[in-house]
């Protein structure tokens, strides 16, 4: 109920203030994890719009060389070679050493170098994923290579593959998210970037596979 005031306004009394702010609180709680999850989402579709970026870069550095494929290495072989002294994916470190990184290939072609960080790769996101890194931009970015969120399949572009040639174009990754998205890493999501030029969220368990079949 409301009461007068001595100078005959009306007011609210303690329990009825009390009351909105406990409202309040209640909306707070309800609305703040759907915002957050809008916000997640909303990054998300931006990371999938770079990958997308990044394919029709691919393709016009693929029309300028008889269609064939970045002869490069991706960011993180190129980190383990160089930082760590480690070989990649079957490949000597000296190989490794010798090429340029996937991002820096096609740079010239319109995939500017803002695109290879992903607003999923963050520590504020990765911090509620336990186990994962805090950003793959930073840990592969150094003085001898611009960082990058999003691997490059080197199989494709060291065993010198054109895009005419892949057989299963809708399920060949080209580039790949480093961060896995999910409480467990099986069905947790990576984005991906595949030949044909489309790139949609996958699970990992499914790019795993994916990946596998290129080695068969």
């Amino acid at each position: 109920m409301t009461v007068l005031r001595p100078n005959g306004r009306k007011g609210f009394t303690l329990v009825e203030l009390l009351v909105v702010i406990g409202i309040l609180a209640v909306l707070a709680a309800i609305l703040f994890p759907v915002l957050a999850t809008a916000k997640r989402a909303a990054k998300a579709n931006v990371a999938l719009q770079n990958l997308s970026q990044i394919g029709i870069a691919t393709q016009l550095y693929a029309d300028d060389n008889s269609d064939y494929l970045p002869y490069s290495e991706g960011n993180n072989c190129l980190h383990l070679a160089i930082i760590k002294g480690f070989g990649c994916n079957g490949y000597s470190v000296s190989l490794i050493e010798s090429l340029p990184p996937y991002n820096a290939e096609i740079l010239p072609y319109g995939a500017k170098q803002a695109l290879f960080e992903s607003p999923v790769d963050s520590v504020g996101i990765l911090a509620e994923e336990p186990g994962h890194q805090a950003t793959w931009y930073l840990e592969t970015a150094t003085t001898q290579y611009p960082g990058s969120s999003y691997e490059y399949v080197s199989k494709l572009g060291l065993e010198v593959t054109s895009l005419s040639a892949i057989a299963k174009p809708l399920e060949t990754p080209i580039a790949y998210s480093f961060y896995v998205l999910g409480p467990q890493t099986p069905q947790g999501f990576n984005d991906v970037l595949f030949s044909d030029g489309h790139s949609e969220a996958i699970t990992h368990e499914t790019l795993t596979r994916e990946l596998e079949s290129l080695e068969q």
